[in-house]
């Protein structure tokens, strides 16, 4: 199966590495109610609010080079990567095991490095890696509905170690530049639910402790948002 997604996505990741790394996002407006005529006594979200209050409206977007994002690929992040792929995993399209990989003479490390690096350097993806194929993983009940089967993407290996150095870089570097706004927790090291349970009970009890205090909230539960 082939997926022009996935195609994008890594050039865009490539693209973005070398000439259009974020230095600064668009602030957002801190939300009416409670954040403002009442305050927050939830460090989390007090933090978050004050983020955004401080800036001004109509910052823009600014790109440049970064040397982090740019360097060469290391032979430790290539060891990190590697060491990243599990063993007794299917294979994808180029029909490489994970093990393969990951006990490869130091030659054939190299000869992996060297090739990685031409891609990154190149902003030039191979188009095997926009080529997955797609697994229908049953569940449970009833074999012939098809909500009861959990479809399963296989990619080339070789592609894995690349896009996990590409994602450390990113991660690494929009924390420390405090691109990533403290309102989002989810894929974030170090963050989970109970960072928003926490905002959420602080807004609900200074809402009740309030003379006719109102708190509105919306909920949204998307249905099979990781097909």
């Amino acid at each position: 199966m082939k997926s022009a997604n996935v195609f994008t996505v890594l050039t865009f990741l490539v693209l973005t590495f070398s000439f259009m790394n974020l230095v600064q996002p668009t602030p957002m407006v801190c939300p009416p109610g409670p954040c403002r005529s009442m305050g927050w006594v939830c460090d989390c979200h007090a933090q978050c609010c004050s983020n955004y209050c401080r800036k001004p409206l109509g910052s823009m977007w600014l790109y440049t080079r970064h040397e982090t994002l740019d360097q060469p690929i290391t032979e430790s992040e290539l060891s990190e990567g590697l060491k990243h792929l599990k063993n007794g995993k299917a294979v994808g399209p180029d029909e490489i095991t994970n093990e393969f990989l990951k006990h490869l003479p130091p030659n054939g490390k190299q000869i992996l490095l060297e090739s990685l690096n031409g891609i990154f350097e190149n902003k030039d993806p191979p188009v095997d890696w926009s080529q997955i194929e797609t697994v229908m993983i049953f569940k449970k009940s009833d074999a012939s509905n098809p909500n009861n089967f959990r479809p399963i993407t296989l990619a080339n290996t070789t592609m894995k170690p690349f896009t996990h150095i590409m994602e450390k870089r990113l991660s690494k570097w929009a924390e420390t530049n405090k691109i990533i706004p403290e309102a989002q927790a989810r894929f974030r090291r170090g963050r989970r639910c109970m960072d928003h349970i926490c905002t959420l009970n602080s807004a609900v009890q200074i809402a009740l402790n309030e003379e006719s205090g109102k708190l509105y909230a919306l909920f949204i539960d998307f249905e099979q948002a990781f097909p």
